[in-house]
């Protein structure tokens, strides 16, 4: 799935770059099919105009909207799969350590995690208190708990679009019309079978002029 996804980013990104009269544009959601089905990340479908005389192909994809991130104590017995309502829908992603210096200038190690939610919840959450450095007994001084940023996310649909405008061809015959492909190029096929390139005219030569022909010497 993610080499065919790869394969439909690089038609749109080659359909952006192709013409001059290109559109390009995001929206909220990716809509139905034809049989009313809500379509899935990664589907790619394409619309075409016959009054505008133009084509769009869309790509559906899953984007990440994150509300808020917090710190908080990092309790390694607190396993993610073994919690339950909200904080068991842990997005799985690779957690990442970093070096970060707090407000009271003390140096300490955490990691990042995510956590996604419903829009309602996650849009809801509000951060707690920062987590308070702990006097260790045996080194003598105060040190911090093990401690984590937790993004809050959710995640939507949204449609990446690519509009073209149809070349201009004059001279059609009556027994073809123009129709666009799956990556909005446009043919010229026969009504009887779409799959048939229509045979267009030859433009005739221009006419020449006999009393100044074109290798007259001078």
């Amino acid at each position: 799935m993610k080499f065919a996804f790869c394969i439909i980013i690089g038609l749109l990104l080659t359909l952006a770059y192709a013409a001059e009269d290109e559109e390009c544009y995001t929206r909220n959601g990716c809509g139905k099919t034809r049989k009313r089905k809500s379509r899935l990340a990664e589907d790619y479908w394409i619309n075409v105009n016959k009054k505008t005389d133009t084509c769009t192909m869309c790509l559906c994809g899953l984007v990440k909207k994150h509300t808020q991130s917090c710190i908080v104590v990092d309790k390694a017995n607190d396993a993610p799969h073994k919690k339950k309502g909200i904080l068991g829908r842990i997005y799985h992603e690779e957690s990442k350590l970093r070096s970060v210096r707090n407000r009271k200038n003390m140096t300490v190690i955490i990691r990042d995690e995510e956590i996604e939610l419903t829009k309602s919840e996650a849009k809801n959450i509000e951060c707690g208190d920062e987590p308070e450095p702990i006097f260790n007994n045996r080194k003598k001084k105060y040190e911090f708990p093990p401690m984590k940023f937790v993004h809050y996310l959710y995640t939507e649909k949204e449609s990446y679009c690519c509009q073209r405008k149809g070349p201009v061809i004059v001279n059609i015959p009556t027994s073809c019309y123009k129709k666009y492909d799956s990556k909005c190029e446009a043919r010229i096929v026969t009504k009887k079978n779409s799959s048939k390139l229509c045979e267009l005219p030859k433009p005739s030569a221009a006419p020449v002029d006999m009393k100044d022909p074109p290798n007259k010497r001078q």
